[in-house]
């Protein structure tokens, strides 16, 4: 099987499996604030921003 055809039948079975992540900025989530609550299959996570630049996501 080829790889043109190998990806053919995974894109056919998950359309998703083959689809180019979709880009989002860290400033678009955080909306200016230091943190911001995701939910995600009914839990509650914490994405923060530090004084340091990096991003801590804690459930």
């Amino acid at each position: 099987m080829t790889t043109q055809n190998l990806l053919s039948t995974v894109s056919r079975a998950r359309p998703d499996a083959v689809a180019k992540p979709r880009r989002v900025s860290s400033g678009a989530l955080l909306g200016g604030q230091r943190v911001v609550l995701i939910e995600h299959n009914g839990e509650c996570y914490q994405l923060r921003h530090t004084l340091r630049g990096k991003l801590i996501l804690t459930k």
